[in-house]
């Protein structure tokens, strides 16, 4: 009885230490999992950027600051549009709008050097309601010859009409 007793406490003890053997090779394939490098050099060269150029950010706020003021002076000067600015359609959306909130710029480059492809999201505050309105625009973002920025409201024709369509028609945007 004594030799089976210690024959059966072998027989378990040496099923528990194979049974952790397996769930200590289960916990070393872990270590297999790519590190950081190379994680960077998959990652899409071409994805949106979350506020990635200050000068960009700086930009588009003081634009909704010259909405958010009806400031068609200030709008003039960071703006190039076919024509005018229209003054009228300006005041008009201004009178509803109290606020623009959490501003955050998702940015491309453009496929001219100094260009970007800028997808704004914020939350508009309208007059009198309390919810905030989460809205996001795109806007094309250019250098000037001086290295300044501005936003181009012109029509875009050919190569650059196609990739601001390309970009603003993918699943990221």
């Amino acid at each position: 009885i004594a030799v089976a007793l210690i024959l059966i406490i072998i027989i378990v003890f040496s099923g528990k230490k194979q049974d952790s053997d397996v769930t200590t090779g289960a916990n070393t394939e872990v270590i297999g999992l790519p590190d950081a490098n190379e994680t960077e050099s998959t990652e899409n060269p071409n994805a949106l950027k979350e506020d990635a150029y200050p000068e960009i950010n700086q930009l588009i706020n003081t634009y909704f600051t010259a909405l958010k003021n009806q400031d068609v002076e200030t709008l003039s000067n960071i703006m190039e549009t076919n024509g005018e600015i229209d003054e009228e359609k300006i005041r008009k959306e201004g009178e509803y709008i109290e606020d623009y909130r959490n501003i955050k710029c998702y940015t491309r480059e453009g496929i001219v050097e100094g260009t970007y492809i800028v997808f704004p999201y914020y939350d508009i505050k309208f007059l009198n309601v309390d919810t905030l309105a989460p809205s996001m625009i795109w806007l094309y973002v250019c250098t000037n010859e001086d290295g300044s920025l501005y936003i181009n409201k012109s029509t875009f024709d050919g190569e650059v009409a196609a990739y601001i369509d390309e970009v603003c028609n993918s699943e990221e945007a």
